[in-house]
């Protein structure tokens, strides 16, 4: 038995300097062994001048200074920028949408509407979300059990109780992700994997087993490194969030606790965010990284949608697609008809000038659009906007 003295911690971190990463000849990083220290350090600290009775006689590490152990010609990394432009999460939106499976593609969504943590999405169970309203909550987070040196198949996990008092917030989904789960939830269906309350979303591909925060970091990296998103990893994406936020006008106190984070210095002041302030974020994100603002469409289409009675007359693909777009959501045919008022409402109350093709004459109307034809493009420019979209829509009755 040793006791243990400075010099023999001193050896210690020789030792870590000098071991290699696994499955690598690469040395362990200086961040990595600074974090083995740290805790060794609270380890001592604790043995020394907390417990009672004290476990060790005194704090030998007390006036050690990390940095004075660091061999020569090591250093730490230099800190690697994560103010990624909101282009390039346009970028990786777009590609995650037309290249990754239904889970990953749904994961990335969900992180780039809120901003959350790795171990807060996974530890989201379906109670916690509402697919009609977007509303979701975080209780638990999930983090890996053991390490991948242990696990080839990243089985372990265990849950915690997430990071802070503030994790424990309520976010809001745009209705593409919301789209995305009822998609997830239909395949999990298919495949015979539970989707009860209680279940977790985001689980294994051939059980009901919550999924590893090793398993989503692979998988996702693997998908960056295909499609040149290395400089991207899902924490990233809560940076770039962040500063869209705050770039929008978001108070930092405000989307501090939109994130769940903890600087005591910007939310004693600020301990609720109104309903309608975390709505609006939701819009914000969703016409950011969503929505192009600005599309041309047929006047033929926009005169078959002002003048339809509730059903489509014509259901061609545009008339689909303008529907969405004034919409700012997918349209079903459970929602077409409050999806056609709308889009007129939107209509007319943007574009006045579009009264003009209100007819119940077909040979009219044919020839109001004859005429716009002969003086203009045959494409009309629609701009969305999703604070009229949100008046209309609450103004509907059946």
């Amino acid at each position: 038995m040793y006791e243990i003295t400075s010099e023999s911690v001193k050896k210690f971190l020789k030792h870590l300097f000098e071991k290699k990463k696994t499955n690598s000849d690469d040395l362990l990083d200086v961040e990595t062994v600074k974090k083995v220290y740290s805790a060794f350090k609270w380890i001592i600290k604790y043995s020394s001048q907390i417990a009672s009775p004290r476990l060790i006689e005194r704090n030998i590490l007390k006036n050690m200074r990390f940095k004075d152990q660091i061999p020569k010609g090591r250093s730490f990394k230099q800190k690697r920028t994560k103010n990624h432009s909101l282009d390039r999460l346009l970028e990786l939106v777009a590609t995650i949408d037309k290249q990754a499976n239904i889970r990953l593609k749904t994961q990335i969504n969900f992180v780039a509407d809120v901003g959350c943590r790795r171990e807060e999405i996974l530890g989201v169970k379906w109670r916690n979300v509402n697919l009609d309203t977007g509303e979701v909550y975080y209780d638990e987070a999930v983090t890996a059990m053991i390490s991948r040196e242990f696990s080839e198949e990243y089985s372990g996990t265990r849950i915690k109780e997430l990071k802070s008092d503030y994790s424990y917030r309520t976010n809001f989904l745009t209705p593409y992700t919301i789209n995305l789960l009822k998609q997830l939830k239909q395949f999990k269906e298919a495949l015979g994997l539970s989707v009860g309350d209680n279940d977790y979303i985001f689980t294994r591909w051939d059980c009901d087993e919550v999924l590893s925060p090793i398993s989503f970091s692979d998988e996702y990296k693997t998908f960056r490194d295909k499609f040149g998103f290395e400089d991207i990893p899902a924490h990233d994406i809560r940076h770039i969030i962040s500063n869209l936020l705050q770039e929008k006008g978001y108070p930092p106190e405000y989307v501090a606790q939109y994130l769940g984070n903890t600087p005591k210095t910007l939310l004693n002041s600020y301990t609720d965010i109104l309903n309608h302030t975390q709505e609006n974020m939701r819009i914000t994100i969703n016409e950011a990284t969503r929505n192009k603002n600005k599309r041309n469409f047929n006047i033929e289409v926009i005169a078959t949608i002002l003048n339809s009675d509730g059903n489509l007359i014509d259901e061609s693909k545009e008339s689909y697609d303008l529907l969405d777009f004034l919409n700012g959501t997918h349209v079903s045919a459970n929602n077409l008809m409050t999806s056609i008022y709308v889009a007129q409402k939107t209509l007319l109350k943007q574009y006045p000038q579009l009264e003009v093709f209100l007819s119940n004459n077909p040979s009219e109307l044919k020839g109001k659009i004859k005429t716009f034809k002969a003086f203009n493009k045959p494409q009309f420019e629609l701009t969305y906007n999703s604070t009229i979209v949100s008046e209309i829509r609450k103004s509907y009755t059946i």
